[in-house]
């Protein structure tokens, strides 16, 4: 494809922009976009016990893509499910974003920015059940390297010939924002041309388990119909999932330069932490409103600016937390909330980058995502939740929030290319 022409000027202002220019996804909703944004238009996943061990606890599972006849390599395939899904989610990124990569032609200039809530938690969980039931000859050498928290994204750059700056980040559900954060930084760097942003997580016994023991839910979830229902009055809790989400990131110049198509403008992101107390996040906000504020200074945007907010909100504590800041950064009149997790559940580090991959998507469509299973409101909820797909010819940015265990915070503002 010709390479357009360029004026210093148009070239000095692309320079500092950052284009979406691929997104690749795998999870309980199946396989791309299209899929999660069907799946939310239809109410949702139903919500089963997961079928790889014995738990009465409802999650959304995903199946991950035969990466044999993906990838052509049965290496991948053997590897944890965590790392089949981040594969397979960099493999579709850069597929659209029209980068070609390989072992047979690696590039330097591409660096991958890769982040997670619990890593390879069922390899770890293998793990210590060999060490405790037969010692330490039991432990087998194959999965003990893939309990690593780096090992996806290690297979990822081995796949894909990645040969710039790998960096790994266990940023729990704050993960999508830290990454994209660290991918902003890398591309001020005149030797990075492309950062793949890369989160993935995958369900585990040990550590649903554990989440039960410290009464992460509000309530017994138990009835499978049920679940998470964030701003809804039976919201008990959410409802783990898993899979993974990767967007391809590069300078505005360079993609309008190679003529791919941009799909939205990464225009602003931050991070923050409210330093308030351990497992609790401040009730008013204050850690979130301020790292929206520095989103929005950074995309030299005003809080009117913004057309539609994808919620990060989880539990119960979450709304209190996400309602006050909305108010507080909005003067009291936020623009329309949607919240997806009550139909694919939580996808625990990759939940961030998903919300954030619908933030663009949105912007494409000019549309905003229904609230699944949104029918009871909850107590004192002012904000104006989207419960059916609505059409926004004038939406040109969307904002994406993260709300994660013990007061950590990330949003990210995203905005037609024009």
């Amino acid at each position: 494809m010709n390479s357009p022409l360029l004026t210093t000027e148009m070239s000095d202002e692309l320079e500092r922009r950052i284009a979406v220019t691929g997104m690749g996804m795998v999870g309980s909703f199946g396989v791309g976009i299209d899929a999660l944004w069907q799946t939310l238009e239809d109410g949702g996943v139903t919500f089963a016990p997961c079928s790889r061990y014995t738990t009465d606890l409802p999650s959304a599972e995903a199946h991950a893509p035969d990466l044999r006849r993906l990838l052509r390599t049965a290496t991948a395939a053997r590897a944890p499910l965590v790392s089949q899904f981040a594969l397979a989610a960099t493999h579709f990124a850069l597929l659209q974003a029209g980068i070609k990569l390989g072992k047979q032609i690696a590039n330097e200039q591409i660096a991958l920015v890769y982040g997670t809530s619990n890593g390879p938690g069922a390899a770890t969980q293998e793990i210590y059940e060999d060490l405790l039931n037969a010692g330490p000859a039991a432990v087998k050498p194959r999965v003990f390297q893939e309990s690593v928290f780096n090992a996806p994204a290690s297979l990822s750059s081995i796949q894909f010939g990645i040969k710039g700056p790998i960096i790994v980040l266990p940023a729990g559900l704050a993960a999508g924002a830290h990454v994209l954060l660290q991918a902003q930084i890398l591309l001020a760097q005149e030797d990075v041309h492309a950062v793949i942003a890369l989160c993935a997580d995958e369900l585990c016994e040990g550590l649903q388990s554990g989440a039960r023991m410290v009464r992460y839910h509000s309530g017994p979830l138990t009835n499978t119909s049920c679940g998470a229902h964030p701003y809804d009055l039976r919201n008990q809790g959410p409802v783990t999932s898993e899979g993974a989400c990767a967007l391809v990131l590069e300078r505005a110049d360079r993609a309008t330069a190679r003529g791919t198509e941009i799909l939205a403008e990464l225009a602003g992101v931050a991070c923050g932490n409210d330093a308030y107390r351990l497992a609790h996040n401040a009730p008013d906000g204050r850690g979130l409103s301020a790292a929206i504020h520095a989103c929005l200074q950074d995309a030299e945007a005003s809080a009117s600016d913004v057309g539609a907010v994808i919620s990060g909100a989880v539990t119960r504590a979450d709304e209190t937390v996400e309602q006050a800041a909305l108010l507080s950064v909005f003067a009291g009149e936020p623009p329309p909330v949607s919240s997806v997790k009550g139909g694919i559940g939580v996808a625990m580090g990759a939940s961030a980058l998903l919300d954030a991959a619908l933030s663009v998507e949105s912007l494409r469509r000019r549309t905003i995502p229904p609230t699944p299973r949104h029918e009871v409101p909850t107590q004192g909820l002012t904000l104006d939740i989207v419960t059916q797909s609505r059409v926004v010819p004038q939406l040109d940015a969307v904002l994406s929030t993260s709300i994660g265990i013990n007061g950590l915070y990330g949003a990210a503002l995203f905005r037609r290319m024009v």
